[in-house]
């Protein structure tokens, strides 16, 4: 699911000129759907326990500073995950190969990034524990 994203970001990329490091633009893009998985999975753990995961007592600072150190962290792995070699294997196979710009790819491209977050957003709107 996040190699279609990556793949995706990562031939369009290659495709502008005179951009840089189109391994980076493939690494943001999954990051922000890996970020937007987790924001609903929490929104999930806390809707079935009954439970706040971010205390309201503290800082709101300090958590976003540790949350953009954690999301600084993620890109780097992402990016580092999709070395040369993973781009190569990935490029050669045929589904990835022959991939272009559908209405069906736009779709689940769109679906795959924002599906989560609008549900998590649902969850945290409809059934906030505050």
């Amino acid at each position: 699911m996040y190699n279609f994203l990556f793949v995706a970001m990562y031939k369009h990329a290659r495709n502008i000129k005179g951009a840089n490091d189109p391994r980076w633009s493939g690494s943001a893009t999954v990051t922000f759907g890996l970020i937007t998985l987790s924001f609903f999975l929490v929104q999930i753990f806390e809707f079935v326990f009954n439970i706040d995961l971010i205390v309201n007592d503290s800082n709101e600072l300090t958590v976003k500073v540790v949350v953009g150190i954690c999301i600084v962290i993620m890109l780097i792995l992402v990016h580092k995950y999709y070395n040369e070699k993973k781009i190569e294997q990935l490029l050669s196979q045929k589904k990835y190969k022959e991939q272009s710009l559908t209405l069906v790819n736009a779709i689940k491209f769109i679906l795959i990034l924002f599906g989560p977050l609008v549900a998590a957003i649902y969850l945290l709107n409809n059934y906030n524990l505050s």
